[in-house]
């Protein structure tokens, strides 16, 4: 997306038992859990562009596009 900021296209990864605030990123401390989180991600928005129905204009009961 060309309108986020480089501070939006940053990944933030927080550890919530130390951190519940979620005001420190712990990204770049865990490269392994970034990659394997990413990587869960990516998969997830492969199968979701590859699912049935996929790119359809779907309504609700209002006749609301969703």
């Amino acid at each position: 997306d060309p309108t986020l900021t480089t501070d939006d296209k940053t990944l933030f990864l927080s550890h919530l038992a130390t951190d519940l605030g979620e005001t420190r990123n712990v990204a770049t401390q865990n490269p392994a859990v970034v990659q394997r989180l990413q990587k869960l991600h990516d998969d997830w928005v492969a199968a979701q562009a590859s699912a049935p129905g996929a790119g359809e204009t779907v309504q609700d009961r209002k006749g609301n596009e969703r």
